[in-house]
């Protein structure tokens, strides 16, 4: 857990009479609540949705007919274990070409087609996450941190041509909640839900990627007022790091709280990111619930 040192305008956390709370506790008592509950890589007890990404080393470069039947299949496998996919749609063709302007352009609108199609085909409840975190400045998403005005003419392409297929598909607009993320929002007439990445990562990580140590329902407090005026929220990637379940309980109990208070009529599902990642300098971080 983080070290307890003060943050200015940050609200310090009390762990004090939370001990003996179990993650399996919290997450039913979410269910109970009317939230669903998700995950990537590694079931969570009582999940509804499952999420998965389209990484280029898995499904073979974007927009081959290859890259519709993985995604089908996988949607219908989630399916198929009785949930529902949320499918982070990432449109790589490598590293470092901007995929933004042949989707606004329509030169791909036959395999757009074709996979929004095939997708609603197996699972017409589909929730679509296209182009994720756009307002973050990195390297490996070759659509992020673009002139907003190009990546909202790409989404709101995207929706109308779903829109115009009678799907009953969904989409979710999920920056990853930095101060940048309102400029690139395409305007309520063209997103269905809205979320954000949400992480619990250490210290020493925080001071590197953010220059300070941040608390994890502080940020959710912030990204909720900053990102949510008056849409429904699904979060696709919460996590929480370390190896100690008796803290992740602790950590997720006052989400819970705070959500329970504030806003429970406003957060349709929670998909936990419950895997781990290799970090450069840091070894891994390990996000696992269970």
């Amino acid at each position: 857990m983080k070290c307890k040192k003060k943050i200015k305008n940050q609200i310090q956390p009390n762990y004090s009479g939370l001990s003996g709370i179990t993650i399996e506790a919290i997450l039913k008592r979410l269910t109970v609540l009317g939230v669903n509950l998700g995950y990537f890589e590694n079931p969570v007890q009582y999940s509804a949705t499952e999420v998965i990404f389209t990484y280029p080393e898995r499904y073979g470069l974007w927009g081959t007919a290859g890259f519709i039947s993985q995604v089908v299949a996988d949607a219908q496998a989630i399916v198929a274990k009785g949930l529902n996919p949320v499918i982070t749609l990432e449109p790589y063709k490598d590293l470092l070409t901007n995929p933004l302007p042949e989707i606004t352009g329509g030169t791909i609108d036959g395999f757009l087609t074709n996979l929004f199609n095939g997708i609603n085909a197996v699972a017409p409840n589909a929730i679509i996450r296209p182009m994720h975190e756009m307002e973050t400045n990195q390297a490996r998403y070759p659509w992020a941190f673009k002139p907003s005005i190009d990546y909202i003419n790409a989404w709101i392409h995207l929706y109308n041509l779903n829109d115009g297929l009678s799907n009953n598909l969904k989409f979710l607009w999920s920056p990853a909640g930095d101060p940048l993320a309102p400029y690139y929002y395409p305007g309520d007439a063209y997103v269905d839900y809205v979320g954000f990445s949400l992480y619990e990562t250490p210290t020493e990580v925080d001071l590197v990627w953010y220059g300070e140590d941040r608390q994890f329902v502080n940020e959710f407090v912030r990204k909720m007022l900053l990102l949510v005026p008056n849409k429904q929220v699904i979060l696709p990637e919460v996590g929480i790091a370390g190896s100690n379940m008796a803290e992740k309980a602790q950590i997720l109990k006052l989400l819970t709280d705070t959500i329970e208070i504030a806003w429970l009529n406003r957060i349709v599902s929670i998909n936990f990111f419950n895997t781990y990642e290799t970090i450069p300098a840091f070894s891994y971080l390990d996000y696992r619930l269970q």
